[in-house]
Formats: C-alpha cells, sequence, structure tokens
C-alpha cells in the first residue's frame, strides 16, 4: 500500500494520532482558502504547500516547468495560490521518479512547525 501523504495523515488523525492540520487542494484559489483557514488568524503563521507526488526526494526536485521543489513554505493567500498553480498539473522530477517524473494533480497545504528534529515512519509486513 501506497498512500500520498495526506491520505496517510487523514488515517493517522483517525486512529488519534496529532498530526499537523492540513488540506488537500487541486486549486490555486482553494489553495488561497486553505491558507486563510490553517493560519486561524495568526497572520504571521507560515504555511507549507506540499506537492502530492508518491516519491521522496520532493523538496529536492524539479518540475518539468522549471519550477524548483515540490516544498515550499508560504507567507500570504497569493504566494499560497500562485505556488500550488506553478506545481499542479505539472510533473516532479526527484531521484525516485526517473526523468519523466510524475503528475501533481493535488498539493497539500499544512500548518507549519518548527521541529527541533524529523523522524519518519515506515510499516512493512511479511
Amino acid at each position: 500500500l501506497n498512500t500520498h501523504e495526506w491520505v496517510s495523515m487523514n488515517l493517522l488523525r483517525q486512529a488519534g494520532v496529532s498530526v499537523p492540520n492540513s488540506i488537500p487542494v487541486n486549486s490555486g484559489e482553494a489553495a488561497a482558502r486553505a491558507f486563510r483557514e490553517l493560519q486561524h488568524g495568526d497572520e504571521g503563521q507560515d504555511v507549507v504547500v506540499k506537492a502530492q507526488v508518491l516519491a521522496g526526494g520532493r523538496g529536492m526536485g524539479t518540475f518539468t516547468n522549471g519550477y524548483k521543489s515540490g516544498i515550499h513554505m508560504t507567507s500570504s493567500e497569493q504566494e499560497a495560490s500562485q505556488t500550488a498553480m506553478k506545481m499542479l498539473g505539472q510533473r516532479l522530477v526527484t531521484k525516485q521518479t526517473g526523468a519523466e517524473g510524475l503528475p501533481c494533480d493535488t498539493v497539500l497545504m499544512m500548518e507549519r512547525f518548527y521541529l527541533r528534529r524529523e523522524m519518519y515512519f515506515s510499516i512493512l509486513l511479511d
């Protein structure tokens, strides 16, 4: 089973695991609305825009339109919308995708956390 980040986060949330607030979107207009919702009235709060592509290395990837990175911090509705529009409908090329890349049809708008350390979780059933 290989799921997009937003699907996995919803499953974890349903199981009672604390995860950042996030909203999957598929348009620039929806990204602006999600930005407002995730700010919770705190105008200084950044919102992360993350390409939803089933590959690692999204932050170091490049879209076929030349846009760099599948993960961006945004500080305004306009910036969030513009960032989402540069990703949506494009193909993201990473070390794991091959030269053709993978399509980005959804981006995840997520509240930003300032982490002291980052950990990854994986389950393998045999």
